[in-house]
This record gives C-alpha cells, sequence and structure tokens, in this order.
C-alpha cells in the first residue's frame, strides 16, 4: 500500500503550474476549437467552455503538458461526437475554488492522460462525465484528491482503462460510477478512502456493466469506503479484495440484484479497520478456488449479511476472526458455501455465522470447520437452515478456543461427512432445540484433551441427533451428551463415556437415546443419568452396560437423580474392576428395574420405589437403602444394610441382611415372602406385615439365623383380618435369637391388640379384639351401625375400621356405612304427599268458590279439566344423629271432575320428580313420582266439605360412597316404594266487609311403604326388606281473600292462609339394614316436623268468562325443617 501512496505523491508534486494562455476578445461560451492552445500548462478556467467536436483535427493533443480545467475558478470541458483531448497529465478541479467540469460525449470521443495521472478534483471540485460510446484512459486517476471529485461512466460502448491505479477519495470525497453497459478496467490497484480524510465511493450497475480490476482493490484503506456492485454489473478483483485495511479505514461492500457477481482473488475484510458487506438480492461474491480472511487484526472487524434466494458467498480457506471480530448471517435462503474454515483462529478473536429461514445453507465443501480455534466461534441456524459439512466439525479445537453451535427449530440440520469434535482441545458446547437435527457419518468426540470441556445437548420434542460412528464423551477432558424433553438420539457404534483420564456424563432427562453398546468408566470416570422418564437403550435393548470396566477407573449409574426415573433398556449390567455405583434416588411409586446385576458394586437407594425383577444372583456388592423402597422380587446377591429412613420389600431373594434402627423391612407384596441369607434386626428397627382374613402373612424367611435385637412390629390387614390366629412373620433355618420390642396393628388400632410369639425357629403374631366397635360409637346411627359391622366379624369393612387408631375416625366410619340416606329418603317422600293432596283440595274449595280458593269458571253443572303445577325447595337440618338433606322436587297434577247431586266427585292423576342430597354422607337420591287419586266434596249448612284418597308410586335411585380412611366403596341402588293417603277437611265461610274468611280444620293420614333391595358394590354394600312408615297430620287454620278490580269486567282476587300443622305418631322414619352375613341394624332419617307453621298467599286471575290463571306459595316452617314452594294452576270449562 505504501508504494501506491507514495506513486500518487510523486505525480502531485510534478505537476508545475504554467503560465496561463490570455484569451482577449472571447466568450467563455465561444471558445471552440479555434482557440489553439500554445503554452506548456493550459487552462480552462474563469468561466470558459471549450467544446472539441470531432468534425476537426483537434489541437488539444499536449504532449509534455498539463491540461487544466477550472483552476481558480469554473472551467467547462466538452469533447463530443469524436473528439479527442489528451495531455501528460489533466487536473479538473485544481485550486481551492476551482470547479472543473469535463463531458465526454459519442462514439469516438475519448479523454486520455498521456503520462501520469487524471486528477479529478485536487484541491478544488472537478466532474468528468463519459457516456454515448465515449472513453477515456489514463496510467493513473484520482478522483476527489483533496476536495470533492465525481466520475460517471455511462452507457453502452462507454469504457474507462488506466494502465496503473485508480484512487477515489484520497483526502477529498471521490464519488464515481460505472452503469449501463459500460466497461472498465483498471490495471493496477483500485482504492476507495485512501487515506483517513477520505472518503470514497464506487457504483457499479446495469446488465453488461463490467469492472476489470488487475491488480488488489483497498475499499476503505485509511478512510470511508463505499462500493456497489448491482443489477446484472460485474466486478473481478485479479488479486485481493481488501477491506478496512488501516484501524481508521472503513469498507463497504454492497453485491445486490440477480446477475450482479463481484469476484476476487483473494478477500482480506476488517484487515486493522472495519468492514461490511451485503449481498442481497441474488447477489454474488466470491472465488471457489480462492481465500478469504475476516477481522484479520486485533482491532479488526467484519460484518458480511447475505440475504435472499439466490444470493451466494463462495471461498475456499475461510477464516472468520483471524484475530479480530467478524460475524456472518445469511437468511432467507442465501447460500454460504465455504472449504476449509476457521472460526476464532487466534485468542482474543470472536468469529461468528448466523443462518436463519428455510433454503438458507451453508455449504461446507472441502476440509473441515473449525469453530474456534485459539479464539471463539459462534454458529447459530434455526428457521429451517441447514449446514451441510464435508468432513469434521471441530468446535474448540485448541488450547484456549471456544466453540458454540446452537440449532434451533424443526427443519433446521447439521450434517457432517465425517465427525463431531466438541472441545478437542478447548471448550466446546453444541445445542440442537425445537426440532432440529444433526447427523454425521463418523465418531463423535466430546472432551478429548486434559483440560478441555465439551457438552452436547438435544432437547425438545423433534429434536434429534443421529452418529453413524462411535463416541466418545470425556476422553481425556470433560464431557457431558444430554438428551432430554421428547429429543432422541442415535449412537449406533461403541459409545465409550469416561474413555482414559477423562469424566463423562450420558444424560437422559425426558429423551431417549440408543446406542450399540455402551461403557461407563473404561479407564477414566464416566456417569449415566436417566430421569424424567428419559430412556437409554443399548443394542436394541438386548446389550450389555460396561461399568468400570478398568482398575482405577469409576463407573456410576443415576436413576431419577432427585426427579422422575427413566429406563436402561438392557439385559445385563456388568461392574468390572474399577469403582462402580448404582444410584437410584426418584420419585416414582412403582418403577421396575430389568436388567440383571452382575460384578461388585455399591447400590444406593434413596427415594421412590424401585423394584428388582433380574436374577442378579452373581452381583457380589453392598446395597444400602437409606431412602424410599427397594422391592427385591427377583435375586440379589451381595449384602444389604437397611438404615434409617429406607425400607426393603419384596418375595425375591436377597443375600444376608441387616436392618439398621428406623430401618423398615416389609416383606411380601400384599401377602408374599421375603428369601434371606440370614437377617439381623437393630434395636429400633421396624417389621411390617400383611395379613388376611385366610390365615396367611407376609414372611421374611432366612436360610440362616434370624437376630432380633429389638424392634418393631407392625401388622396390616389385607384386606381384612382372622381373630385369634396366629400368623407366622419371621422363620429361620438357624433359628430365631432375641425378640421384637412390641407390636402394633396398623400403627395403633382402638379395637385389636396383638401378641407376639416365639418358638425355636419362628416368631408368630396374633389378633386379639378387645374393644367392640359399638363401644367407641356416639350417636344411635353410629351404634346400630357399629352392632351391624361387628355382627359380621371379618371382611374388608370390619378389618378397615378394625385398623382405625383414632375414635373419631372411627365415628366417622359408621356414619359412612350407616346407608342413613334410605330412612331420610322415607320423610321426604312422607311430607311430599301433601303435594298431591293440597292439589285436590284446592281444586274442590275453586269449585265451591271456597275462600281463597283458585278462580274457576262459574258454572258448576258441566265436566271440567284442570291443571296445577308444584315446584319446592325444602331442608331438613341435623338432629346430631342424621345429618342434614336437601331436596328439591317439581311436578304437577291433571284432574276432571263434575257435578252428582250436591257432591262434586273428580280424578286426578300426576307426576313428580325429586332430587335429594345428605352432603355429610356423601349420599344423594331421587325419586320419580307417579299419581292416582279421587276427591269430592259439597257444602252442608254453610260448611264446606272436602274428602279424598290418593296412591303414589316411586321409583327410588340412591347412590352413596362409604369412604372413611383406608376404605373406599362406591354404592347404589334401585328400588319401588308407595305412599297411600287418605285426608279430608271442613271449613266455614264468612264475609266481613270487602274480605272473605274461612276457619278450616284439615286431617290427613299417611302410610308409605319400601320394597326390599340390595345395593350394588362392594364389601360396604347394604341389604333391607320390605317396610312401612305411617304418619297422620291436622291442620287448623284461617284462609281469607278480598278482590281488585282490573277493568274490563275482569277482577284478580289476593288470597293467603295462616296455620298450624301437627304430626302425631313416630316421627321418624327408621330404615332396617344389614351386611352381607351380618345381623340387621336400624338407622334413622331425619325428622318429620313434629309442628310446623304453614302459609300460603296468591293471585288469581280470571282470563275469560270460562278460563282462569293462579300462582300460589306454600310454605311451612319448622325447629329444624323448612320447604317452601310454588303452585300453578289453570282452569277450563266446557
Amino acid at each position: 500500500m505504501s508504494t501506491f501512496v507514495s506513486t500518487f505523491r510523486g505525480k502531485a508534486n510534478a505537476y508545475r503550474r504554467l503560465m496561463t494562455m490570455a484569451l482577449t476578445g472571447v466568450s467563455a461560451t465561444a471558445l471552440t476549437l479555434a482557440l489553439t492552445p500554445a503554452r506548456a500548462e493550459e487552462s480552462i478556467d474563469s468561466g470558459q467552455i471549450v467544446t472539441v467536436p470531432g468534425d476537426h483535427p483537434s489541437p488539444w493533443n499536449l504532449v509534455g503538458e498539463t491540461l487544466i480545467v477550472g483552476d481558480t475558478g469554473a472551467g467547462t470541458l466538452i469533447i463530443e461526437n469524436g473528439g479527442i483531448v489528451s495531455a501528460d497529465v489533466i487536473v479538473v478541479g485544481r485550486a481551492d475554488n476551482g470547479v472543473g467540469t469535463v463531458t465526454v460525449s459519442g462514439t469516438g470521443s475519448d479523454l486520455t492522460a498521456t503520462g501520469l495521472v487524471i486528477q479529478v478534483g485536487s484541491s478544488g471540485k472537478g466532474t468528468v462525465t463519459v457516456n454515448d460510446g465515449a472513453s477515456l484512459s489514463s496510467t493513473d486517476l484520482v478522483v476527489g484528491h483533496f476536495n470533492e471529485g465525481t466520475l460517471t461512466v455511462t452507457g453502452n460502448g462507454s469504457s474507462f482503462a488506466l494502465t496503473d491505479h485508480l484512487g477515489i477519495g484520497s483526502w477529498g470525497k471521490g464519488t464515481a460510477s460505472l452503469t449501463d453497459g459500460a466497461v472498465a478496467v483498471t490495471g493496477g490497484l483500485l482504492t476507495l478512502g485512501v487515506f483517513e480524510s477520505g472518503d470514497g465511493s464506487l457504483d457499479i450497475s446495469g446488465e453488461g456493466t463490467s469492472w476489470e480490476v488487475q491488480e488488489h482493490a483497498f475499499i476503505g484503506n485509511g478512510g470511508r469506503g463505499d462500493l456497489q456492485v448491482r443489477n446484472g454489473a460485474s466486478l473481478d478483483v485479479a488479486q485481493t479484495l481488501n477491506l478496512g485495511d488501516d484501524a481508521t479505514g472503513s469498507g463497504r461492500v454492497t453485491v445486490s440484484g440477480t446477475g450482479a457477481r463481484l469476484i476476487f482473488g483473494d478477500l482480506m475484510a476488517g484487515v486493522h479497520g472495519s468492514a461490511v458487506l451485503y449481498i442481497e438480492n441474488g447477489g454474488a461474491l466470491g472465488n471457489a478456488g480462492h481465500n478469504a480472511v475476516f477481522g484479520i487484526g486485533a482491532t479488526g472487524t467484519a460484518d458480511m449479511v447475505i440475504k435472499g434466494q439466490g444470493s451466494t458467498f463462495t471461498a475456499n480457506l475461510v477464516t472468520i476472526a483471524e484475530a479480530g471480530k467478524a460475524t456472518i448471517s445469511v437468511s432467507d435462503g442465501a447460500w454460504l458455501e465455504t472449504g476449509i474454515t476457521s472460526m476464532g483462529q487466534q485468542a482474543g478473536s470472536v468469529g461468528e455465522v448466523h443462518l436463519s429461514g428455510p433454503g438458507t445453507v451453508w455449504a461446507n465443501t472441502a476440509d473441515d470447520i473449525y469453530v474456534g480455534q485459539f479464539g471463539e466461534g459462534i454458529v447459530t441456524a434455526g428457521g429451517g437452515a441447514r449446514i451441510d459439512a464435508v468432513s469434521y466439525v471441530r468446535l474448540g479445537a485448541d488450547v484456549n478456543g471456544r466453540g458454540t453451535i446452537a440449532l434451533m427449530g424443526a427443519s433446521t440440520a447439521l450434517e457432517a461427512g465425517v465427525a463431531i469434535e466438541i472441545a478437542k482441545s478447548g471448550l466446546g458446547e453444541f445445542t440442537v432445540a425445537g426440532g432440529a437435527s444433526v447427523k454425521h457419518d463418523g465418531n463423535l468426540l466430546i472432551g478429548q484433551s486434559n483440560g478441555s470441556m465439551g457438552i452436547a445437548e438435544v432437547s425438545g420434542s423433534g429434536s434429534s441427533w443421529q452418529g453413524l460412528g462411535d463416541a466418545t464423551i470425556g476422553e481425556s477432558g470433560i464431557g457431558t451428551f444430554a438428551v432430554t424433553d421428547g429429543a432422541t438420539a442415535s449412537l449406533v457404534g461403541n459409545t465409550v463415556v469416561g474413555a482414559v483420564a477423562g469424566g463423562g456424563a450420558l444424560w437422559a432427562d425426558g429423551g431417549a437415546i440408543s446406542t450399540g453398546t455402551l461403557t461407563l468408566g473404561d479407564a477414566g470416570a464416566g456417569t449415566l443419568v436417566v430421569e424424567n422418564g428419559g430412556s437409554v437403550t443399548v443394542g436394541g435393548g438386548a446389550g450389555t452396560v460396561l461399568v468400570g470396566t478398568q482398575a482405577g477407573s469409576h463407573g456410576t449409574i443415576s436413576i431419577g437423580n432427585g426427579n422422575s426415573a427413566g429406563t436402561i433398556g438392557a439385559t445385563r449390567i456388568q461392574f468390572g474392576a474399577g469403582d462402580s455405583s448404582l444410584f437410584f434416588s426418584h420419585t416414582d411409586e412403582e418403577y421396575r428395574f430389568d436388567p440383571i446385576l452382575k460384578g461388585n458394586a455399591d447400590i444406593e437407594h434413596g427415594g421412590g420405589r424401585t423394584i428388582l425383577t433380574a436374577d442378579s444372583a452373581l452381583f457380589s456388592g453392598m446395597t444400602r437403602i437409606w431412602g424410599g423402597t427397594l422391592v427385591v422380587d427377583g435375586v440379589l446377591g451381595g449384602t444389604v444394610d437397611v438404615d434409617a429412613g429406607g425400607t426393603l420389600g419384596g418375595s425375591g431373594a436377597a443375600g444376608d441382611v441387616t436392618v439398621a434402627s428406623n430401618g423398615t423391612v416389609a416383606p411380601g407384596n400384599s401377602i408374599g415372602t421375603l428369601d434371606v441369607g440370614s437377617i439381623i434386626f437393630d434395636a429400633g428397627s421396624q417389621l411390617v406385615v400383611e395379613v388376611n382374613g385366610l390365615g396367611n402373612a407376609d414372611l421374611v424367611n432366612a436360610a440362616g439365623t434370624a437376630t432380633i435385637n429389638g424392634g418393631l412390629v407392625d401388622v396390616l390387614p389385607l384386606p381384612d383380618v382372622s381373630i385369634d390366629t396366629p400368623y407366622a412373620i419371621v422363620t429361620a433355618g438357624g433359628g430365631v435369637v432375641g425378640g421384637f420390642d412390641g407390636v402394633a396393628f396398623a400403627s395403633g388400632s382402638l379395637f385389636i391388640t396383638p401378641m407376639l410369639t416365639y418358638d425355636a425357629s419362628n416368631a408368630y403374631v396374633t389378633l386379639a379384639q378387645t374393644t367392640d366397635f359399638a363401644d367407641v360409637a356416639l350417636t344411635p346411627n353410629q351404634k346400630a351401625a357399629a352392632s351391624g359391622i361387628q355382627s359380621v366379624g371379618a371382611g374388608q369393612v370390619f378389618s378397615a375400621i378394625a385398623a382405625l387408631g383414632d375414635i373419631e375416625d372411627a365415628r366417622d366410619a359408621f356414619d359412612a356405612v350407616s346407608g342413613e340416606i334410605h330412612a331420610s329418603a322415607k320423610t321426604v317422600l312422607v311430607e311430599d304427599s301433601r303435594f298431591t293432596r293440597e292439589a285436590a283440595i284446592s281444586r274442590i274449595r275453586a269449585a265451591s268458590d271456597s275462600v281463597a280458593a283458585p278462580q274457576t269458571a262459574s258454572v258448576l253443572d258441566g265436566i271440567e279439566f284442570w291443571g296445577q303445577g308444584f315446584g319446592a325447595r325444602g331442608e331438613w337440618e341435623s338432629d346430631g344423629n342424621a345429618a342434614s338433606l336437601e331436596r328439591s322436587l317439581g311436578g304437577f297434577v291433571l284432574g276432571t271432575d263434575a257435578a252428582a247431586g250436591d257432591w262434586r266427585l273428580g280424578l286426578l292423576a300426576g307426576y313428580g320428580h325429586t332430587e335429594f342430597d345428605v352432603d355429610d354422607r356423601s349420599s344423594s337420591g331421587s325419586a320419580a313420582s307417579y299419581h292416582l287419586g279421587a276427591y269430592g266434596g259439597t257444602e252442608i249448612g254453610g260448611f264446606g266439605v272436602r274428602l279424598g284418597g290418593a296412591y303414589s308410586w316411586h321409583d327410588m335411585e340412591i347412590d352413596r360412597t362409604a369412604a372413611f380412611n383406608g376404605f373406599s366403596d362406591t354404592l347404589s341402588s334401585s328400588y319401588r316404594a308407595g305412599t297411600g293417603q287418605l285426608f279430608g277437611e271442613l271449613g266455614y265461610g264468612f264475609t266481613a266487609g270487602a274480605a272473605r274468611f274461612e276457619p278450616f280444620a284439615n286431617l290427613a293420614h299417611v302410610r308409605h311403604s319400601t320394597r326390599g333391595f340390595a345395593e350394588d358394590g362392594g364389601a360396604a354394600a347394604l341389604n333391607a326388606a320390605r317396610e312401612t312408615v305411617d304418619a297422620t297430620y291436622t291442620t287448623l287454620g284461617v284462609r281469607a281473600e278480598t278482590e281488585l278490580a282490573m277493568g274490563q269486567a275482569r277482577t284478580a282476587r289476593l288470597t293467603g292462609m295462616v296455620g298450624w300443622r301437627h304430626a302425631f305418631g313416630n316421627g321418624t322414619p327408621d330404615a332396617t339394614l344389614y351386611f352381607g352375613g351380618g345381623d340387621a341394624f336400624t338407622v334413622s332419617g331425619v325428622s318429620i316436623a313434629r309442628d310446623a307453621l304453614t302459609l300460603e298467599a296468591g293471585v288469581d286471575i280470571d282470563v275469560s268468562s270460562t278460563a282462569s290463571f293462579a300462582i300460589h306459595y306454600s310454605g311451612q316452617i319448622a325447629s329444624r325443617a323448612q320447604d317452601h314452594g310454588v303452585k300453578t294452576s289453570f282452569n277450563v270449562q266446557f
């Protein structure tokens, strides 16, 4: 670069100012070819305009002379129609105030500097335009030397040729353009923004437009340079394209539009300054056989953006951040093609590549990709972008190198033709997420050298990793391969975790990993973690996991890692000569572990419930249980220590067992035998056994001795028990030594007292009932249910209650199984019988125009039809025995009647639906009721006489849940019931002023019967026989009414009633029930209200002379019950 600068300076110093010719009597605009130059320096100045046409020999061929256009003033030179001007040096806009303009136009027109240079904008301002097939040529050309210069070459056939260098914006501002089919050749350098204050821009645009630079091109050498190649134009730089060469330089290159291309020998972007490159809209930059370096010096920065379908960058050896910083962004279907690629080549450098969008591709066509060689390299790809690498992809390749690759999104992919190395000697991180994928045909190596550290993580549903070679995770460094959250990984070859002196981890956290073979800790330290439903499958599920194979190695398997467990798909786990461990620390309640365990290792169980199913008799290590439950349903060799907080269970076989204080042995799986070698129960230990009603119990069977140094036995019913039956709970071929400190039934029962006995080879427990159930019951219903259960003497309900240790739990249990809703349902149906009789009496009163009766037609001789709807909501409060009940019902009654002498007689039919709930007993029911009845009435001496009878059929549906601590049963029943009633009323009406009154007395007798039934359900199902309930009601009260005129001869009547109702007989219906195989017991329901205030209020409206409508409220309020209803009626006379 220094040669180029000194050349320009030499040429500047060679400029000599010659005498300016005198122009006398010639106007500036008239200066033409007739003006003949006659001195060594010729100037066109002071507003002169010189036109050189091509139709005469040109006198403007100045051999050895300088031509100045615009020296201290304005000067214009026009060369046209084949005109030719030449001089040794041409300066356009020389001095500070000089303004020079040159236009070369037309085929054959030419401007040539035959000696050194053309300067456009030396210290003044200069503009040169070449168009319409004209040409310009020189050895060197400077545009914007100290001031502003503009060069425009445009049009087909227009040309521009230099045998040496072109500088645009040396110290000033230079602007150049080559457009619309023009061509240019620069034999030497092309420089934009030569020195720090220089500002140069070049625009090459249009189909057929081309520029050839035969040496180097500097864009932003020490100043600012801006190069654009657009819309089908081309620029070919034979040697190096250099952007931002000096620390003060900033270069910008844009290649835009279909067909636009820039070809370089090599590319140096951001040498010591800054560089920005844009390739967009189908533009192309590069040269497949040549090299490109971005961010070269420590202060150099380079950013390249490749955007849009058809936009491409191509180079062979590519360095992205040699010692500086560089970023390449590729998006929207653009293409990046490289050979061997190094990112972050030297310490302190940072190189980045970011790819996004479908169709976006980075094609590495030769050799390797180094992401973070000695510096830092970062690669991201998303939105369906792809990376196709022909060979290796290496992250953190050398010491202190740090490499990161992150793939995100569906269809985003990386494929490597050979291998992927993550942290060969430095640091490496590779993440695949959101449905992205990785495939490599060779090996996977993570953490290869001492001091290296690498991690690969594949996460999210649809994300995948496929490796067709072997995998080494933690060779001599530290390596981790993690597959999480629904992702998958297939490593088809041999996978070694912790190969030499390194430490490696294979992690399946909700993801699935498959591999041909798997070794954990070959000569190093290897860990496998499966958690949160993750899985590792070896050899298609038929393989063997090798753990701690060589002496000095360390191999670890962790199941759950404190979370939910994962699975290992292998037939065998072989522990070798190294230190090996298998950890179970999960939250699963039923986790099966099927692989066979062989060799010597430590098994640690710290959480969850794990079931060992395989025959691991050849396991020779120690198992320590300090949390959760380890269930041995297969065979487990070695020794077992059950420490505080741990439980050993199962129906398989284990070696010698020691149970420490607060450790637990719970043999069997709902009655079973655990075989052991010898067993020692230390003081404070616990043995938990289940017993059933057939005399069977869980058993610890020791081939050797059973040494019992104390501890407790806890006996659980499953699902029932046998009273006074000795259950064998420990048996020992070598004898039983010592005894337990105590025994409890279900951790302390109110009713059962367990007792321990021993003989030489056995320990027994016997259960005796020492308290009857009814002894702890409180209410009559509880005592009745308790007696019923007690009479059964066995079964699930009996055993579940017998196991209760809290008195309130026991009482709740008695209430839960009592079935009291069957009794309370009777109360509901007996009380609701009033709606049918009230409808009949109301109709008779209406027909005889009694006080406060619903309004009807005035003619009584014919047949009349009537209808009445009703609805009500009511609640019966608890009396301390039966629980509160809520009821709602709705229905209707239809009837017809006619006069028969002094009487009016009729028939009625109806339907009602009732729903009721007893929330405190988890019970509910419904009744569909069908009614038939007859009624009649007459007037005798001013007294109204009303009589009737009715029968109702009920389809009952009862659902309840009998649930208490340790037991739950869902029960249902369907059965028939019926309610019959006879009723009568006597009333006397009289008038007082505008109101009418009627004192009355009402009598009704009701009989309700239920058929026998058997509940559907489990052990708590109840049975009942046919039962009957009777109730008699009397009501004394007074009715009143008055009328209001409504116009058009229509009236509205306001009515009301207040009364006192009294019930005779047993006010609390009962239900006699029994459990299968037990005695009958009787429970009571909610009470029938003994005394109640009855109320009515309503309005009756004449709709026409033959029809009326009425709506009435009726209610009754008692001390523990209240009911509120609405009745509507519509009467029509035919």
